[in-house]
């Protein structure tokens, strides 16, 4: 029995180890043009807490510790917009780059 639960014990552990989070980050473009303080919202699918950033000068967000499933994210400023539905994330420490170009919604 010992044996049995210290292989359990050693596979969690190992399992464990090999689950990490990365970050998703990316930019927000207008016309190829870097949009500084767009909003870019990022939820984990189907009922992740949903997470806000913003653009800084150069229009890159991140969103650190994001780990591997199904996201929905969508960036905006104004009346413009960019929605990417869904994304896979491996997780791990490369992360995944994810861009948006915004384009006119009239809503």
């Amino acid at each position: 029995m010992k044996v049995f639960l210290t292989a359990v014990i050693c596979g969690i552990l190992l399992l464990g180890s090999m689950a990490s989070a990365g970050s998703i980050w990316g930019y927000v473009y207008d016309d190829e043009v870097e949009v500084d303080g767009a909003t870019v919202f990022l939820k984990e699918l189907p009922d992740g807490e949903p997470r806000l950033t913003t653009t800084n000068i150069d229009g890159y967000y991140v969103f650190p510790n994001c780990w591997e499933g199904n996201y929905g994210m969508e960036a905006w400023k104004g009346q413009k917009n960019d929605l990417q539905w869904p994304i896979y994330h491996s997780g791990g420490a490369g992360g995944k780059q994810v861009d948006f170009h915004l384009t006119y919604d009239p809503k």
